[in-house]
């Protein structure tokens, strides 16, 4: 399962800002931009449309370095990474939804 090769030429070719984070995360993780798992996963919410789903997946990789730098962008990240840094942290105490630590009458976690 792959996205047509033209499709993506077609995205790289054109007057995209965005395309600076695609390219890097092609360079840095390539097996996980290129896996099947990732682009189905976009493919399925853009319901199979490709040249939406290429899109979809550059904005993805463009705001995911915004959001966390390009030093973790690249990475699997945990709450945990965002608790060792200081302003990642202050954001999510400031989160309104939270999980309560009992359990509901049917034992599933109340949020």
């Amino acid at each position: 399962l792959s996205l047509e090769e033209n499709q993506m030429t077609q995205l790289e070719e054109g007057p995209h800002l965005e395309m600076e984070a695609y390219q890097l995360a092609l360079f840095t993780c390539p097996d996980y931009v290129n896996s099947d798992g990732f682009r189905l996963m976009f493919l399925r919410a853009m319901q199979f449309d490709i040249p939406m789903t290429a899109e979809r997946i550059v904005q993805y990789w463009s705001r995911k370095v915004a959001l966390f730098g390009p030093d973790r962008a690249f990475r699997r990240l945990t709450v945990q990474d965002l608790l060792e840094d200081q302003d990642d942290r202050s954001v999510l105490e400031q989160v309104a939804i939270y999980a309560l630590p009992q359990l509901d009458h049917a034992g599933r976690g109340i949020i």
